[in-house]
């Protein structure tokens, strides 16, 4: 029985974001920023909203995980 995994789904990316530079895409799940766990839009608004420079995320594409 495998766990689903936690995050924050992209369902939006703004021409010339941080977002698009980063290389996300729509329906990547943010799973982590800088080891962090995401499980809500809160933990994601609040971890992205400290960010001052390049950031660790860890993101769910499909069936793989990018770093």
């Amino acid at each position: 029985n495998r766990e689903s995994p936690t995050g924050v789904v992209i369902i939006e990316i703004e021409n010339n974001s941080a977002a698009q530079r980063a290389g996300l895409r729509v329906g990547d799940i943010v799973l982590s920023i800088n080891h962090q766990s995401i499980k809500n839009l809160s933990d994601f608004q609040e971890l992205t909203s400290q960010l001052t420079g390049k950031c660790l995320m860890k993101t769910l594409r499909g069936f793989s995980v990018i770093e």
